[in-house]
């Protein structure tokens, strides 16, 4: 049936919600992601109003869509990769919940999204390992990081770097990139432990 003459009010989500229920969309940002740049995780939300869709002709809405999550666009500079040798995983901690299962509703997409299932660590297994000059990119929940602590572990598969720790973030905002430059550090001493059972006892 036509639309009767009037205003209304029409929604956008971008990509396809994983699940949607009425004006409610829910995306899952994940825990464990591949460094690469990723439109799927790109998570954008739209609400205008019109007049009525028409039929046989061009109906024009024009949706506005915002983007939802915050993006770091991380690069390993020259000279500063002091495990020596190529990155295959490197694992973030938060001080708060970045990753899970996000849910917004569309009549407010402004508003803060109800979160889920969350983690407040990310893990980056490289499809392929990353070196001093490589950059990539890392999906978050919106989070304020000021004063919190940021630590970075790297491993080459074999050997872990330490922990590097950072007070350095500001608030991470949806919508917004922020570019950082990652040092990581020197390989952390290993040792190995042999533990023997006495048979006579």
């Amino acid at each position: 049936d036509p639309m009767a003459a009037g205003t209304y009010t029409y929604y956008g989500a971008y990509p396809l919600p994983e699940t949607a229920a009425g004006t409610k969309v829910t995306y899952t940002i994940p825990s464990v992601q591949n460094g690469a740049w990723n439109g799927q995780l790109d998570i954008m939300l739209a609400a205008t109003q019109g007049a009525e869709l028409q039929e046989e002709i061009l109906n024009e809405v024009t949706l506005r869509f915002h983007h939802k999550v915050h993006v770091l666009k991380i690069t390993v500079p020259q000279g500063r990769n002091r495990l020596g040798s190529p990155i295959e995983r490197l694992h973030i901690e938060f001080p708060h919940p970045v990753t899970g299962r996000m849910t917004w509703d569309l009549t407010a997409p402004e508003a803060a999204p109800e979160m889920a299932a969350t983690s407040d660590a990310v893990t980056l297994e490289f499809a392929e390992p990353i070196d001093e000059g490589d950059t990539f990119w890392v999906y978050l929940a919106p989070a304020d990081l000021r004063g919190g602590e940021v630590r970075f572990t790297a491993t080459d598969g074999t050997e872990f770097s330490w922990p590097l720790t950072t007070a350095g973030f500001d608030d991470c905002r949806a919508g917004v990139i922020t570019p950082v430059n990652l040092t990581i550090a020197e390989a952390r001493p290993q040792a190995d432990f042999r533990i023997t059972i006495d048979p006579s006892h």
